[in-house]
């Protein structure tokens, strides 16, 4: 399919104001719902925008925003050989993946409607309306890599997020 310039242009071009406005609505308004939501106020968590809105490579006018809710107060760890959570004076976490996903998804259907919001493979998707853009939510666990610098110091690790797929495939990515 063939485009015109001026459509390139036009959907390369930076988001107006109003759309702007709608993509930051998006965003505090999943960070409202999920921080605001009594059944997680025991996590402690990092939300952040990720993908073509944060890279600033969106389509105008056709983009949607990414979100990651990573759980940081319990998280999946890689040890160096020989070593175990335990040898680093970890503990086993408070919550399961399955059920973090699951309160998750409650807070955003408190939020945003139950017709609203639709569970993908990988992610959670939120409707647009007129107040707020389409997005795509990712629960996910803090990662620490330990293993692959060789650190046995707790604070010296390289962060990702893991998750699992509804398909139970595990996905991830280092560094948010």
């Amino acid at each position: 399919m063939k485009y015109t310039k001026d459509t390139l242009q036009f959907w390369t071009s930076p988001l107006s104001n109003t759309e702007e406005q709608r993509v930051e609505n998006t965003v505090s308004m999943i960070k409202n719902a999920v921080t605001g939501y009594d059944e997680l106020s025991n996590c402690t968590m990092e939300i952040f925008a990720q993908g073509s809105y944060t890279n600033n490579i969106n389509v105008r006018q056709n983009s949607d925003v990414d979100i990651c809710i990573m759980l940081t107060s319990t998280f999946f760890g890689n040890y160096i050989d020989g070593k175990n959570a335990a040898d680093y004076g970890f503990i086993d976490g408070s919550i399961s993946y399955t059920d973090y996903k699951s309160l998750i998804i409650k807070a955003l259907k408190a939020k945003f409607g139950n017709n609203a919001i639709s569970i993908g493979n990988k992610c959670i998707n939120i409707k647009e309306n007129t107040y707020h853009v389409n997005a795509d939510v990712v629960p996910a666990f803090q990662y620490r890599d330990y293993k692959t610098i060789g650190s046995i110091t707790l604070e010296k690790y390289i962060e990702g997020i893991k998750y699992f797929a509804k398909d139970d495939t595990i996905c991830g990515r280092s560094s948010h």
